[in-house]
């Protein structure tokens, strides 16, 4: 039997944009466009029922699963953002699987899952358009229905194992690893000199820094699932002293070393917030 071929746009059908772009306009009135600042697609959260959703459809024999996302053409850092998206939420899978295009209708296939009807091309799509968060398919739940309800193979089973199981968060190892600075915001005071080197007992995580702008610094942390809350705290080569605390996802390249995204925050002895990435190293 040939696999069906599915679409799903990322925007409010697997990530919440609006309301993070409404967010940014209560609290930032004078960002008119929330989209085009750096980190904005990266820090967005899933719609419920969206990422069990996405991996059950993977998991079926007779679908052949795409993400098909439209760019926000005047924030360049959204193609590498939603691509971290998908990679930090959905895995390595579906990353292979991510198209970012400014024109839907030029994909074939056999299902298109999105929030819009036109505009993006996809009143000229070939296959069945399915209108995310209409009347007729209001959640995840009601296009799984559709999608899976008629096939005769239990169905019903499947959608209770798609809806209702929860996310399973892997956990790390961050023991003994070493991680480097591979970017960050203006207002961060590390760079790429900088060498952080991690302990971890359960999920008990502490971490000493040293090099380039850092005289010495010192994390502790605990890791739930995939995700670290930090506090951490430095001098500076210029015999400053900060603090902050930030909140990083860890998740594991190809290669199987990991990496953090952090986004972060002063303070004391700094202003603003920002993010950064690190990655880690084996050969220091």
């Amino acid at each position: 039997m040939d696999s069906k071929i599915i679409y799903i746009d990322m925007d409010d059908v697997l990530c919440q944009f609006s309301s993070a772009h409404a967010e940014v306009l209560t609290t930032y009135p004078e960002i008119v466009y929330p989209q085009s600042q750096y980190g904005f697609f990266r820090k967005l959260k899933p719609v419920d029922g969206a990422l069990a959703s996405a991996k059950y459809l993977m998991s079926r024999p007779d679908f052949e699963v795409y993400i098909l996302t439209a760019p926000s053409v005047y924030n360049p850092s959204c193609y590498t953002e939603k691509r971290e998206w998908v990679e930090m939420h959905l895995g390595m899978e579906l990353v292979k699987r991510l198209i970012i295009s400014p024109n839907k209708g030029l994909n074939k296939g056999d299902y298109l899952i999105d929030d819009h009807l036109v505009g993006r091309g996809q009143e000229h799509f070939e296959g069945m358009l399915i209108h995310f968060g209409s009347d007729q398919f209001p959640d995840w739940q009601s296009v799984l229905r559709h999608l899976v309800g008629g096939t005769g193979q239990n169905a019903s089973a499947d959608l209770a194992t798609a809806d209702g199981a929860p996310e399973r968060r892997p956990e790390f190892n961050l023991d003994h690893k070493q991680f480097v600075l591979i970017q960050n915001s203006e207002s961060g005071t590390v760079n790429s000199d900088t060498v952080f080197y991690y302990r971890q007992e359960g999920k008990l995580v502490t971490a000493d820094y040293w090099g380039g702008s850092i005289q010495n610094g010192k994390i502790i942390a605990y890791l739930s699932g995939d995700q670290l809350d930090m506090l951490y705290h430095c001098v500076t080569t210029e015999g400053l002293l900060k603090a902050g605390q930030a909140t990083a996802k860890v998740f594991q390249l190809e290669d199987e070393r990991l990496k953090l995204a952090l986004d972060w925050k002063w303070l004391a002895g700094g202003r603003g917030q920002g993010q950064s990435e690190y990655i880690e190293v084996t050969d220091l």
